[in-house]
């Protein structure tokens, strides 16, 4: 039965090092929720210690309305993928999505092999164990290698056999430590759609810590975005590329990444790259140097240069279903991002060019890097809706 996950206040050092600040997180029952984030920002961390394989430092984990602080990992009723999968080499397939089984339901004396011979309750029990097991192995469609031992499969098909040892025990919650990342991406592709297929007929409460945000954004229902240690947004996956919180998640969530103008706000006033036109009105009480954010497929070329914001096309990158021109404006050191239609022309490069962006896809960062909205400036010409 699927049970609530609640995170109060996590945290967590190795000797001097925070590795997790103050970490609150909300998943509902049978909600599919992603932790994404850079390396060493600590979602396998938070993973472990919601397992009890790590104990916090103050903070509580709550599964199913009660603390489960003082229990032990195996008296959590958690299941953990790992990434490397820790498979037994030497056991069958199903010896190893039996093993959770055995550990939790047979005696340390009952799993000796005279005593599985000679004793007809052992027996039994082991009978309840062989069906859970072919149950398991069949939603993950592992039923005819069940004889084979893991150095027989393919990555795919042992990262199938980890899920079924996980899922045998059916466990209140489902944790899932990067179990992608040794396959290719082609295998990554048709996996991910196998688990969320997975996740969606069990119901089981599930939380995938991944570096991919194709992953993140595919197969969870939310996603928390980690930094530092701290969850910085919690929200679906339109929320967080439609209203980044920061920068740093603006930068993070998106292929290609969100572009970054120089701009300055004076008066309420927002100015891009020294323009004298203002591109709109800041939402809150600011002056100076800030950045305005703009998305790729938000920003359209035009062949009149001098017009708005121009420049020169140093790269153009053709990936079949669209094209990604990247644009070096005047008076600018880095380029500018163009997502646009393969339909829209040929695009030469060292071509001179004008960038449009629209106005209510902008994104204005303050000093901290704060995300703040923008009201687009009235304009007496040009076209609406574009700057």
């Amino acid at each position: 039965m699927a049970s609530r996950l609640d995170l109060h206040g996590l945290t967590k050092s190795f000797g001097s090092t925070p590795v997790l600040r103050g970490v609150d997180l909300a998943v509902e029952a049978g909600e599919f929720v992603a932790v994404i984030g850079p390396s060493g920002c600590g979602k396998s961390t938070l993973l472990r210690v919601i397992a009890g394989l790590e104990e916090q430092d103050c903070g509580h984990v709550c599964i199913g309305g009660a603390s489960v602080d003082a229990l032990a990992p195996k008296s959590r009723d958690v299941a953990m993928v790992f990434q490397s999968y820790a498979l037994y080499p030497h056991m069958t397939v199903a010896q190893n999505i039996a093993l959770p089984l055995a550990m939790r339901d047979l005696s340390r004396v009952e799993r000796l092999p005279l005593v599985r011979r000679l004793s007809a309750r052992v027996a039994a029990k082991r009978a309840i164990m062989a069906e859970a097991v072919a149950t398991a192995a069949a939603q993950v469609e592992l039923t005819d290698m069940l004889s084979r031992k893991p150095g027989q499969l393919s990555g795919g098909q042992r990262q199938r056999v980890a899920l079924a040892r996980a899922l045998v025990r059916q466990p209140r919650l489902f944790l899932l430590d990067e179990p992608l990342s040794n396959l290719d991406a082609t295998l990554r592709a048709s996996t991910r759609s196998e688990i969320v297929e997975l996740q969606r007929r069990l119901g089981t409460t599930t939380v995938y810590v991944t570096h991919d945000q194709a992953e993140a954004m595919t197969m969870a229902h939310r996603i928390a975005v980690m930094f530092g240690g701290e969850i910085v947004q919690f929200g679906t996956a339109r929320e967080i590329y439609d209203r980044p919180a920061d920068i740093r998640v603006a930068q993070f969530i998106g292929t290609p990444r969100m572009n970054l103008l120089p701009a300055q706000v004076t008066g309420g006033d927002v100015r891009v790259a020294g323009r004298a036109e203002p591109i709109g009105r800041c939402d809150s009480v600011m002056n100076g140097a800030v950045r305005i954010g703009v998305r790729p497929e938000h920003v359209s070329l035009t062949a009149s240069p001098g017009a708005q914001l121009d420049g020169v096309i140093r790269r153009v990158e053709f990936l079949g279903s669209e094209v990604l021109a990247h644009v070096l404006p005047r008076g600018m050191a880095g380029p500018v991002v163009v997502r646009a239609s393969p339909d829209s022309g040929e695009l030469r490069t060292d071509s001179e060019v004008a960038l449009r962006f629209a106005a209510h896809a902008l994104h204005l960062f303050d000093a901290k890097g704060l995300r703040h909205t923008i009201e687009p400036a009235a304009r007496s010409t040009g076209r609406a809706g574009t700057i």
